[in-house]
């Protein structure tokens, strides 16, 4: 071999060794179509914190809510007929039309998809209901009447280009109305689904009791690893539906091997139940946003954390 050969093949040599090790690094939370498609990693907490100081605490952490809530476009699980048409609308008031439909589990991301919506130039139409799937043949009457009305609203009015969905529900009706539904949405507009992974569920008891009490954060209060109640319906939704996108931001929200732990970066995860504080989310929509570009449905620059 010669000299110059050599050098070829040491150059070789090293790039496929490069290429095996970005390899073992990488993820795949983004499904389209029934494949898989890597991602890159951006900054997002990561290192679990066992002691001292995080925020928000106390009562600042039950307080620290999606803007939904002080907007008056939190709806409660009694109501049956949608806002109109214009009245809860985020971001850019002149942008493409993004319907936000699901339950709490979707609308916990609004801090996040608002951020996105400015620099996408999204005119997100916020939908959600407090335990209410986008279904019609969900378990309360009052959720299928909420449901049938604001798709009748967007098919008719808003006519939506993108559809945010997640929720905690996973019954065979739920998968078979909602794929419906947004089947119709994509034949009728062209419509494209994306189906965001409902987050880890945590249990019942308090994370605040735990964490006042506990001397190790990370030994005293983190939960077992798992992929959220409504997750298998939501991946099922995706593949029933054409040019539909499954994204899951789980491997961020508990980034280590077999527990969640309840703080990351000195940032406190959950607020109530199985919902995740805004200072947390706001962490994760640089994430959010790159995944939603690998799938497709973004295209602008990532955004900063803010």
């Amino acid at each position: 071999m010669t000299a110059a050969w050599r050098g070829v093949h040491r150059l070789a040599v090293a790039f496929l060794a490069t290429v095996v090790a970005l390899g073992s690094c990488t993820t795949s939370p983004v499904v389209s179509g029934g494949s898989q498609s890597p991602t890159v990693t951006v900054a997002a907490p990561s290192v679990p914190t066992r002691s001292g100081e995080y925020h928000p605490s106390g009562g600042a952490a039950l307080a620290d809510e999606p803007d939904y809530y002080r907007d008056g476009c939190r709806f409660a699980a009694d109501v049956d007929t949608p806002p109109p048409a214009g009245r809860c609308v985020y971001g850019d008031p002149h942008g493409l039309p993004v319907a936000i439909v699901g339950d709490s589990k979707i609308g916990q991301w609004m801090p996040a998809l608002q951020r996105i919506a400015e620099v996408e130039h999204w005119r997100l139409l916020f939908y959600s209901r407090s335990s209410c799937p986008f279904a019609t043949e969900a378990d309360q009457t009052n959720c299928s009447r909420f449901v049938e009305r604001v798709f009748t609203q967007l098919r008719d009015e808003e006519k939506p280009k993108l559809i945010f969905s997640s929720h905690i529900s996973r019954t065979d009706p739920v998968i078979r109305s909602e794929s419906a539904l947004l089947t119709e949405l994509h034949t009728a507009l062209g419509t494209r689904a994306v189906l965001l992974a409902d987050t880890p569920q945590r249990g019942t008891s308090s994370m605040f009791d735990c964490l006042r009490a506990a001397t190790d954060y990370v030994a005293d209060c983190s939960f077992r690893k798992n992929d959220g109640s409504g997750t298998p319906a939501l991946r099922a939704i995706a593949q029933q539906v054409p040019d539909a996108v499954f994204v899951t931001m789980n491997d961020v929200v508990c980034p280590t091997t077999a527990t969640c732990p309840p703080v990351l970066d000195h940032i406190l995860l959950y607020r109530a139940g199985s919902h995740l504080t805004k200072t947390f989310i706001n962490a994760l929509a640089p994430t959010l946003h790159l995944r939603l570009i690998e799938a497709g449905v973004a295209k602008r620059p990532v955004i900063t954390a803010s």
